[in-house]
């Protein structure tokens, strides 16, 4: 009887298998890996945009900061030329002091600076005002001494104040004006009283 030995063919068989076993585990690692790498780039896509998103959207509120801040300004500025000219046309309602005075001290406040009040007595001044700060103020005097309608410019006192919940340093100058305030013109004296005709008196001695 022919005896057949059947391990080889065993051993193939198995081996076979173990192959492929090895090729459907590489191949399930490789989906698996795939889906974990598509996965992770679709996050990092999904956060980068995120990303992107945030820092456009910062940039729009730093633009929009900007312009209010802009926008405050701007407002700041139109109050305080309000301000300015106020002051100056309530002094010419007032017909406080000469017009070309006030003409001129209207062109020398800064931008930086506005007026509260001006006060003339014998020629002598007394303006008082706010300005943002010391150098806003001292360019004012600069331009009042410069000035030929002033001297003897003289800064009286600078402090802080707070308005508007804003630092600003409030002072008062004293200077003394190179013209005189007109003076009012003065009465026509009363015109004499008519004379009496002196005809009357000689015509009655005639007739005596």
């Amino acid at each position: 009887m022919i005896k057949i030995n059947l391990l080889p063919a065993k051993a193939v068989k198995r081996d076979t298998k173990n192959r492929e076993f090895v090729i459907i585990s590489v191949v399930a690692l490789v989906a698996v890996a795939a889906v974990i790498i598509f996965l992770s780039t679709a996050q990092a896509a999904k956060l980068q945009a995120r990303e992107d998103q945030i820092v456009k959207l910062k940039s729009e509120i730093e633009e929009l900061q900007r312009k209010v801040k802009e926008v405050d300004a701007f407002k700041a500025k139109q109050e305080k030329l309000r301000q300015k000219i106020g002051i100056i046309e309530q002094l010419r309602k007032q017909k406080t002091g000469p017009v070309r005075i006030l003409d001129d001290l209207s062109m020398k406040v800064p931008e930086e600076v506005w007026l509260i009040s001006y006060k003339e007595e014998g020629g002598l001044l007394r303006i008082a005002g706010n300005g943002i700060d010391d150098e806003s103020i001292s360019q004012f005097l600069q331009k009042l001494e410069a000035s030929p309608y002033f001297q003897g410019v003289e800064l009286l006192f600078i402090k802080p104040i707070e308005i508007n919940k804003k630092r600003v340093r409030n002072f008062e100058i004293s200077a003394q004006s190179t013209i005189s305030a007109p003076q009012p013109a003065p009465k026509p004296a009363a015109p004499p009283p008519p004379k009496k005709p002196a005809g009357g008196g000689a015509k009655g001695g005639d007739e005596g």
